[in-house]
């Protein structure tokens, strides 16, 4: 009865998180925060591309003991850096250094068994957490959850491609542009690229992790050697984080 009285009060005490964060290196525009800023998102991603571990945020892998790989944090990463703020569901953060091993456990537990806890949570809603310095959600850093938040949340448009023909097309008559956001499979959602920039033409560079890439061309000869022979799904980013 005491452990859970003081187990209760220890979840209760508000955490306290780092507050290093990657807006003081890719500052937003002070005259319009409300606007998603692309041009930062570019930025961001060519500096996070093949930096895996930056202090801010975790790299996630299995073999670190993570239920995914880095390539949705990655993409998390950037649209936070153009913009749009964290929420209750959607989130990666570092502890400060003060809070006690003892709070961090708790939370561990607490976040653990919500995430088992499907009917009344939700495992999108659920945290993963493995380790004692971070916390995060999956809707921030995998694929297949975070697709569904995004769409609900961030996006103006959803598109699918069987093709590249099919993905050439829609990214000219959709204006698919920097910020933009490519899930691979569309019927078994597994991995997450940014679009890091678009051609006069049409053409997309894209970027991402696992493999850390950074302005890579897809086209039609790459378009299966990048991991797209099943199709793709596009969501176009609004271009107001509000």
């Amino acid at each position: 009865m005491i452990f859970a009285v003081a187990f209760t009060a220890i979840a209760a005490i508000p955490a306290e998180f780092d507050s290093n964060d990657i807006r003081d290196r890719f500052p937003l525009h002070q005259n319009n925060e409300n606007v998603y800023n692309r041009e930062n998102v570019r930025k961001y991603a060519e500096y996070a591309s093949d930096y895996l571990q930056n202090g801010t945020f975790r790299f996630l892998s299995p073999a670190n003991g993570d239920s995914a790989t880095d390539c949705a944090n990655y993409v998390s990463q950037c649209l936070y850096a153009g913009g749009f703020e964290m929420t209750d569901l959607w989130y990666m953060k570092r502890y400060s250094d003060s809070v006690l091993k003892i709070k961090r456990i708790t939370d561990k537990i607490c976040t653990s068994l919500n995430r088992f806890n499907y009917v009344s949570y939700g495992i999108g809603n659920g945290a993963d957490y493995t380790d004692m310095n971070y916390v995060w959600t999956y809707t921030w850093s995998c694929a297949g959850e975070q697709i569904d938040y995004f769409e609900k949340n961030f996006a103006e448009g959803r598109y699918e491609a069987n093709n590249y023909e099919q993905f050439s097309e829609l990214v000219k008559s959709k204006n698919i542009n920097t910020g933009d956001v490519i899930y691979q499979c569309i019927d078994n959602i597994h991995h997450v690229v940014i679009v890091s920039d678009v051609s006069e033409n049409g053409i997309v560079y894209i970027s991402s992790h696992n493999p850390p890439l950074f302005d890579f061309e897809i086209n039609e000869d790459s378009w299966q050697k990048s991991g797209f022979s099943g199709g793709a799904v596009i969501l176009k980013i609004k271009d107001y984080c509000s």
